[in-house]
């Protein structure tokens, strides 16, 4: 028998694929009425979302744990899960800054270290908002990875000024 917690937690979890589902790899849940078995679902997400008073909380050595469908996201399949457990964090960093500059249709934006993962999702995401963006690398071997990302103008901050740059752009 099913505990209303596990049952709970199975009922999130299927929401988000639109299925019955049980998920058998987490070794918490053994059937689910007379739903689909799936085996080997990989999800990430970020289960530290902020409520009204701070933080979630919750318990770092547990076997299981419930999480808002909205919370998942199927793991690429072209990245590790060391890759995809840094791009919920990387995202909302990356949308709160655009937020906090008060980005607008057609406004140009640089942004800094564009190869890092902050600081190229705004060099792509940038065509998203409509936004024109202008991009300092790292150094010049990367400045065709920039290029591809999708970037309006790249600059080698180890060949040219930033101030001559802001001047010119104005």
């Amino acid at each position: 028998m099913t505990s209303p917690m596990k049952y709970n937690a199975i009922k999130l979890v299927s929401k988000v694929f639109k299925r019955k589902i049980a998920i058998r790899d987490w070794k918490c849940f053994h059937h689910f009425e007379e739903g689909v078995f799936l085996h080997g679902l990989l999800l990430y997400g970020n289960i530290n979302e902020k409520t009204l008073d701070g933080p979630k909380q919750f318990s770092s050595f547990a076997k299981c744990t419930t999480i808002e469908e909205k919370l998942l996201a199927l793991k690429p399949k072209n990245l590790d899960f060391v890759q995809a457990a840094g791009l919920p964090l990387t995202i909302e960093t990356t949308y709160d800054g655009l937020e906090r500059t008060g980005f607008s249709v057609g406004k140009l934006i640089l942004v800094l270290g564009g190869v890092g993962g902050v600081g190229s999702l705004p060099a792509c995401k940038t065509s998203v908002w409509c936004l024109k963006s202008r991009t300092a690398t790292s150094s010049t071997r990367k400045l065709e990875l920039m290029k591809s990302l999708g970037t309006d103008l790249t600059i080698d901050y180890t060949k040219e000024k930033f101030e001559d740059w802001q001047r010119n752009s104005m």
